[in-house]
């Protein structure tokens, strides 16, 4: 304990504890106002001060700058300073008084060449918390001294020049500098993308721009935009290549849910997650709680049970890492059925962190693209009754096939897209997938409630609660397991119906043969090619080559067929 407050012959004993060595943890030296707060810093192992006057403040300057020197050759007989004295102090001074007394210290200090924090003022103040808080919370405390002080040790070990209590650019190396930031910041490289460990959120969060400004800013003294932009690939280079730790595992606010086992394990940076959900897992619930949100459910699927079994079906397969069903959905449904609101709680649910609003043609651009990296949902809104022509990244997305995108500061890169996506709007659009490989994927949700003229329905004060969002979380949890057992999903009749159609729509051959029956029966095969073509050109579709609409036809069950009328033989199509 430091306490020179009462008592000016407390110095010696401040000289010889700084004279000597000592336990890394007491060579930090919290320079307080508030002496109950410094009895729990030293308790917790770290030196501490208790400075409440400006004699004793001053006092503590002068023996602090003195005693931090050689006594062979630091001080003469007068007790002055010598002008070749060697600096040999390890402490870090940590002035957490009000700005005069602490602009007093650093400013002195730092004359003096002696390690003093200036932002240390900072540290009781972090997440809106005080002084009166962490002396309830003892745990707390500890927890916030260590990644505070963290900080000085990782630099200490990797000996660089410091600048105003920051790396110094002057003679910096880089792989150096990497080094000291992958390990203290936990830097991880999965495939290409870059994450880091967040020690308040408990998860991996992806290394963006803005974080890794931040980052620099705080450890680097006056970096540059163009430097960050040359340390950015050698950190890449230092991070350590990981893996997710399988598709089983997803953090909550309480912990990590194994979705195998069912089991709710305490948080371990050593299971690699790269997204939380901002919520307990938990079946605690209220009877109020289960009413509101199966009301909820009930008024998106207008009262139909299979629906809301299929909305719980698609909450739970959003919320595991990747998409082995290979799916997507689509939201089938005009104005005025609950939509948007399915899509704010959506967002709600997930958190804007795991969600992404995007316009479809968008993904063809590799700098909007890489936006869909790590996201758990994306959500493509009223998308337009039209012919849709590019589908090729489309496809990947759906599949998790690798697809290229770009971020800032780098090259191309490829990943895969993880999560799933919902799109939705009056009706299906047309995509050019002759294959009807899509078709195989989609999962149509029809939204048929109409809440229009009816009485107003507050969505976000009512259901937007927490104890709705677990309710669902948890319920949602349970159907997930029987989609990934039955390999599908539940297929209420309304989704029979307009997936049949869909398939009716978005296949032009079909959709000619219903309206053109008495052309194909009596007309050559040439003619009925090009009605076929007008017809694709009427309704905005990509219309196919001769030969791949005659096996088209054939696969309808029309055969090209040599006929004979009077004299003359035509090709003609005939059923089969």
């Amino acid at each position: 304990m430091i306490n020179i407050n009462t008592s000016f012959n407390q110095f010696e004993y401040y000289k010889d504890l700084i004279r000597n060595e000592q336990p890394l943890k007491r060579q930090f030296v919290f320079i307080v106002s508030d002496e109950e707060i410094r009895l729990l810093i030293y308790a917790l192992g770290y030196s501490s001060i208790f400075l409440d006057k400006d004699e004793s403040i001053n006092n503590f300057i002068n023996f602090t700058v003195k005693n931090s020197l050689f006594v062979d050759n630091g001080i003469n007989e007068n007790g002055d300073v010598k002008a070749d004295a060697s600096y040999i102090s390890n402490f870090i001074y940590l002035p957490c008084l009000n700005k005069y007394s602490n602009e007093k210290i650093i400013n002195t200090f730092r004359q003096n060449y002696i390690k003093v924090d200036k932002e240390a003022w900072k540290v009781f103040t972090k997440k809106g918390k005080n002084l009166e808080y962490y002396k309830s919370n003892l745990d707390d405390l500890e927890s916030l001294l260590e990644d505070y002080t963290s900080k000085f040790v990782k630099v200490n070990n990797h000996n660089f020049d410091m600048e105003k209590g920051k790396i110094s650019t002057k003679k910096l190396d880089m792989e150096m500098l990497a080094d000291y930031l992958v390990d203290k910041y936990k830097i991880i490289k999965i495939e290409d993308t870059l994450y880091y460990y967040c020690n308040n959120e408990k998860y991996y969060i992806m290394l963006n721009d803005e974080k890794f400004t931040e980052i620099i800013m705080q450890e680097v003294y006056n970096t540059t935009k163009n430097k960050r932009k040359e340390y950015y690939p050698y950190i890449k280079k230092n991070a350590h290549k990981k893996e997710h730790t399988g598709n089983n595992y997803l953090v909550f606010k309480n912990g990590i849910l194994d979705i195998k086992e069912e089991q709710l394990l305490p948080f371990n940076e050593e299971i690699i997650v790269t997204n939380k959900i901002q919520f307990n897992y938990t079946n605690e619930k209220t009877e109020e709680t289960q009413e509101k949100a199966e009301k909820l459910l009930s008024t998106w699927a207008n009262n139909n049970d299979d629906i809301i079994q299929l909305i719980y079906e698609i909450i739970g397969y959003t919320l595991y890492r990747t998409n082995p069903l290979g799916k997507t959905f689509f939201l089938q449904g005009s104005g005025g059925n609950g939509k948007s609101t399915f899509f704010d709680f959506l967002t709600f649910l997930f958190g804007n962190k795991n969600v992404l609003h995007r316009e479809l043609e968008d993904f063809d651009k590799e700098y909007n693209a890489i936006s869909l990296n790590g996201k758990m949902l994306t959500i493509c809104d009223d998308i337009d009754n039209r012919y849709i022509s590019k589908v090729g990244v489309f496809k990947k997305i759906v599949t998790g096939e690798y697809i290229t995108g770009r971020a800032l500061y780098e090259s191309t890169q490829e990943f895969r897209y993880m999560g799933k996506l919902l799109l939705s709007g009056n009706e299906v659009p047309r995509f050019n997938d002759t294959s009807n490989g899509l078709g195989r994927r989609l999962v149509i949700l029809p939204f048929k409630a109409d809440l229009r003229g009816k009485p107003n329905i507050n969505f976000r004060d009512e259901f937007f609660t927490k104890e709705i969002a677990e309710y669902i979380l948890y319920k949602s949890f349970k159907y997930l397991k029987k989609v990934l057992s039955s390999g599908g999903f539940t297929k209420p009749e309304d989704v029979t119906i307009a997936l049949k159609e869909y398939h009716r729509y978005n296949n032009p051959v079909i959709e000619f043969i219903e309206e053109n029956k008495e052309i194909i029966n009596t007309k050559a095969c040439s003619f009925v090619y090009s009605n076929y073509k007008n017809f694709c050109d009427e309704i905005g579709a990509k219309s196919l080559g001769r030969n791949a609409f005659y096996k088209k036809m054939e696969e309808q069950g029309y055969k090209k067929t040599k006929v004979r009328v009077e004299d003359m033989v035509n090709w003609q199509f005939c059923v089969f």
